[in-house]
């Protein structure tokens, strides 16, 4: 239901909706009213999905909340005012297996609390944190986990045994990464905490706030050693061998690495590293099969390519694909012979 008719109308078919044993329901609801929706969408004990996308709105929630069946909820383009609020809803619903926020204002909360014994998918996309703020993520039984947010104060990530799959990416500008190495330690501390990742994805932004404290990176020893499968963008710059180098340190079972370039983005200051590779890095890799490269311009791919051959042992293809989705494969030998 998108709508901007006033919400004493849409509250009357919410209602009705409800009164129906609604299932699954979208609503849409920009700025027009203060009111708050009404009490009875959050105790509607037949819903299973809820997606609410309430521009310029601030979530209000009645004085009880019981959505004991809900097991899908997505939250977009919302403000929250106060720490309690997402976790009352979320506390609220005990079948949620599927959450994802998007696009929220969170400028007054000091606390992310998220803890659901049953949940399996968490994504924060685009949500507006503080710098300052905590993110405490508990969840047993969690399978999936995105989040593409600013890196905050503290990041705690707690009984995530089941976790396999992560997509990380740490908004920030150049100029703060290239001047904070507080911000990268937190980024590293944040990886520390995906152990049991098999599947890992890392944006250029999150890289670069690796890139700038690459000491750090190495002398921290992050245990990625159950990653088979890794895809990292970089921006374009010289060093970004010996950064894929140290990263990889960490991930000594992968069997799979997609590597793409992005262009450094438009107004941004040039990030210069002190120690640009000159030579191939040593870094044993002993079970990489495939290598995926994407969009490879500005940087000179042939040195990437030794770095692989050099260490990749039983590296059976390289596939290059183009920006425009053309993709080449071709197998070891084949790059060998032409290497001679």
């Amino acid at each position: 239901m998108h709508t901007g008719t006033s919400l004493p109308y849409v509250s009357s078919w919410i209602n009705f909706a409800v009164r129906r044993f609604v299932q699954e329901l979208e609503l849409c609801i920009p700025k027009t009213t203060s009111d708050k929706l009404p009490d009875l969408l959050f105790t509607c004990e037949s819903l299973r999905l809820l997606k609410l996308d309430l521009p310029g709105n601030v979530l209000k929630l009645p004085t009880s909340v019981t959505l004991i069946n809900l097991q899908t909820l997505h939250l977009e383009t919302m403000s929250f005012r106060d720490d309690n609020v997402i976790w009352e809803l979320i506390s609220s619903c005990p079948k949620l297996e599927n959450l994802c926020m998007n696009n929220c204002s969170m400028y007054r909360m000091k606390i992310l609390n998220i803890c659901s014994s049953e949940l399996q998918n968490l994504s924060l996309i685009g949500c507006h944190i503080l710098s300052s703020s905590e993110v405490n993520i508990s969840a047993p039984k969690l399978k999936s986990f995105r989040y593409s947010c600013p890196v905050v104060r503290k990041f705690s990530l707690e009984h995530l045994c089941t976790l396999t799959k992560a997509d990380i990416d740490l908004h920030g500008s150049l100029y703060f990464m290239k001047r904070n190495k507080e911000h990268a330690n937190r980024a590293i501390k944040i990886l520390d905490r995906l152990s049991n990742v098999r599947t890992l994805t890392l944006s250029s932004s999150c890289i670069e706030y690796l890139a700038t404290a690459l000491d750090l990176l190495e002398s921290f020893s992050c245990n990625l050693n159950n990653v088979r499968h890794l895809d990292v963008s970089f921006w374009c710059h010289k060093s970004y061998i010996k950064v894929l180098s140290s990263l990889l340190m960490c991930c000594s079972a992968i069997e799979t690495l997609s590597v793409a370039i992005d262009m450094t983005p438009a107004g941004s200051i040039d990030v210069q590293f002190k120690n640009v590779v000159t030579t191939v890095p040593m870094c044993p890799l002993y079970n990489l099969k495939t290598v995926n490269l994407r969009n490879f311009v500005g940087v000179n791919k042939l040195d990437l390519v030794k770095f692989l051959v050099k260490n990749a042992e039983v590296l059976e293809k390289i596939v290059t694909i183009s920006g425009e989705g053309v993709a080449k494969e071709r197998t070891i030998g084949w790059i060998k012979r032409r290497a001679q």
